[in-house]
């Protein structure tokens, strides 16, 4: 084990790109399987999310320093020249001879001598026409500048962006590596400067958030235990939770074995919370796996009351089964999701519904960095029928009196508000009670974004 833990951060990356496809995987996942491996977790965490986060812009720069276009280079050739491309641009924590030189010697050890000689050459190249790695954006110029922060990116000796006054969408697309389609949306909704900041928000540098289980734990307890571990961490006091600064493999974290932590993201938990589940209440969960906001319900109910949770993916029903059993929760029973009716038939009143819907997770690809690769405007239409339909379900299930509450991690008004008022339209007895819209922020670490409505069934 103490071999295993001394592989390189950059080679742990190496082997998580490569193991990534754009059509499926996730790279968190994949990622968690690997970094126990290395003794420097948060470089490795960094670099494969750095690298997804800001693919496409890498790829271009790499296609005009070597011109070649990226999709002809070899896949395990070419995420040895994004690691060092990501690294040079947008990092600027090391020496580029060392970034260089490394990535050569991955090169010709992956693929061999004539390999390693042309990740030289386009790394050279690279170094040789980057004019500041640390430019000041109001200070330089914004057509060679691959903006890094608010304030700061790097300027190159050549245009590689349009002007945003001339293509607003066409520069935030290219610059953050996101969908044109997306960032039209965007400013069409939100503006050019709110645009521009979630765009941001998008491609900054994650925390990973512990909630306690406060079943077993309080927050301070928690959060004295991690320290004497020596982990470097801080309670977030609003909510309750703990930011850790470099995790490493979540499942290895104290506490973890003994159920008194979930990770979850400040902005997911804040549907719950407003439903504020009361522990005398049934509630069903529609789409509970793999738990977060199951097995926050519960711990906020102090594991009394009924929750009924069941979710259309049978395989992830097995994961908040053993999320359930890890942090010592009885409340919730797991129901399969054709045999809901047959069970509700039985329960005479239901007091909330929970609809957290899946969703294009436009508001956390911070998180969810892959999901920039994959979805498409066309995809956005059919989730929105899925999303109302999973509505239409919840409206069927509770009582009067009762209360759905829908949430999404999207920043998209087809999914949001515009989806709401269809089911308002549609559906007679109901009333929206209120919703909330949070967007991204770059300048606020723990912002995610994400939507909740509350729905009141009134007759």
């Amino acid at each position: 084990m103490a071999e295993s833990r001394a592989i390189n951060p950059r080679q742990i990356a190496l082997r998580t790109l490569n193991s990534f496809t754009d059509g499926f995987g996730n790279i968190s996942e994949i990622l968690e399987a690997n970094i126990h491996q290395t003794d420097r977790p948060a470089q490795a965490t960094d670099i494969s999310f750095g690298v997804t986060k800001n693919r496409s812009i890498i790829d271009e720069i790499i296609s005009r320093v070597s011109a070649v276009p990226a999709k002809r280079i070899k896949n395990p050739v070419l995420n040895i020249l994004r690691i060092a491309v990501y690294e040079l641009v947008f990092t600027g924590v090391e020496a580029e001879y060392a970034i260089v030189n490394e990535a050569v010697q991955a090169a010709g050890a992956e693929q061999g001598g004539k390999s390693a000689g042309f990740v030289n050459a386009v790394l050279r190249k690279t170094c040789q026409s980057i004019n500041n790695r640390n430019a000041t954006l109001d200070d330089s110029d914004i057509k060679k500048t691959v903006p890094k922060t608010f304030l700061t990116g790097c300027e190159f000796a050549f245009d590689i962006l349009p002007a945003p006054d001339i293509a607003p969408a066409d520069y935030l697309s290219r610059a953050f590596s996101l969908p044109l389609w997306l960032i039209q949306r965007w400013l069409d909704d939100l503006g050019y400067e709110t645009s521009r900041e979630i765009c941001f928000a998008s491609n900054r540098r994650s925390s990973i958030y512990l909630r306690p289980n406060t079943l077993k734990i309080t927050a301070a307890e928690m959060l004295a235990k991690l320290k004497a571990e020596n982990l470097a961490c801080e309670l977030v006091a609003p909510q309750a939770m703990i930011m850790l600064n470099n995790p490493g493999q979540i499942s290895a974290l104290p506490g973890f074995t003994d159920g008194l932590f979930s990770v979850q993201d400040i902005g997911t938990s804040i549907a719950v919370k407003t439903l504020a589940p009361q522990k005398s209440q049934t509630i069903v969960d529609l789409c509970a796996a793999p738990g977060g906001k199951t097995t926050q319900m519960a711990e906020i109910m102090e594991d009394a009351g009924r929750i009924i949770a069941t979710d259309i993916n049978k395989d992830r029903l097995k994961t908040l089964s053993k999320n359930c059993t890890r942090l010592g929760i009885h409340s919730v029973e797991i129901i399969d999701y054709d045999k809901i009716d047959a069970l509700l038939r039985k329960t005479h009143n239901v007091d909330a519904v929970l609809v957290d819907a899946p969703c294009s997770n436009t508001a956390v690809l911070a998180k969810r960095c892959e999901v920039r690769y994959r979805i498409k405007q066309k995809q956005i239409q059919e989730l929105s029928k899925i999303q109302l339909q999973l509505l239409k379900k919840a409206a069927s299930i509770i009582s009067i009196g009762g209360k759905i509450c829908y949430s999404t991690c999207s920043i998209l008004k087809q999914e949001n508000s515009r989806l709401i008022q269809r089911f308002l339209q549609a559906e007679a007895g109901f009333v929206l009670e209120q919703e909330k819209l949070v967007l991204p922020s770059a300048k606020k670490p723990d912002r995610d974004g994400g939507y909740t409505a509350i729905i009141s069934k009134i007759s």
